[in-house]
């Protein structure tokens, strides 16, 4: 049995390699829009796990997606993918906290706010909503090491934890969701089957 490791890719903007030497602005934005193209599916799946919610995903990662591109020429991105991945979830956490800010509004008034809720097959639904019940770290790391396939190093180095920490967090993540009735849904992404 062989276990695929996953790879987080490292993309450099102009910023950080201008210094290796000069880079044509021709051929710069041809690789933000293929990096823009090759990553909106990638953060729109991330985000409708994070979320539960695949309208929101797809805005969130627009937007993650727009910052880049008014960034790209002015900062020095080490990696972008990481910071793609930072800013999406700061997005969703605001988007998150506004909602809730709203609900409370709506309720000291007297009226009920209202979600928009797409339509998707039943166990999509009640993964997204399990999901999305846990705390945010111990959903980043879910969707982190299962939905986007990364390696429990890659998934601390990205959030500054220890592996231990990550293994961690996992595990009581996973007793969560199992605890919620998702049995077969939690599998570690590019295990192959036994």
């Amino acid at each position: 049995m062989s276990e695929r490791v996953a790879t987080v890719p490292t993309f450099h903007s102009p910023a950080a390699t201008s210094r290796a030497g000069g880079v044509d602005v021709r051929e710069d934005d041809a690789r933000l829009a293929a990096l823009c193209e090759r990553e909106h599916g990638r953060l729109v799946g991330f985000l409708t796990l994070y979320t539960g919610d695949a309208w929101l995903a797809d805005e969130l990662a627009q937007e993650a997606l727009v910052r880049l591109c008014a960034r790209w020429r002015k900062d020095e991105l080490r990696n972008v993918v990481a910071w793609l991945n930072r800013v999406a979830v700061n997005l969703a956490n605001s988007t998150f906290r506004r909602r809730a800010a709203a609900r409370r509004a709506a309720i000291r008034h007297g009226a009920s706010p209202t979600e928009h809720r797409p339509a998707d097959a039943a166990d999509a639904i009640a993964v997204r909503e399990a999901v999305a019940a846990l705390p945010p770290r111990p959903r980043e790391v879910i969707v982190l090491r299962y939905f986007e396939g990364w390696t429990v190093e890659e998934v601390a180095g990205h959030l500054g934890l220890a592996a231990s920490s990550v293994r961690s967090i996992s595990s009581r993540a996973v007793a969560l969701l199992r605890e919620a009735g998702l049995t077969d849904a939690v599998g570690h992404r590019g295990q192959d089957e036994a």
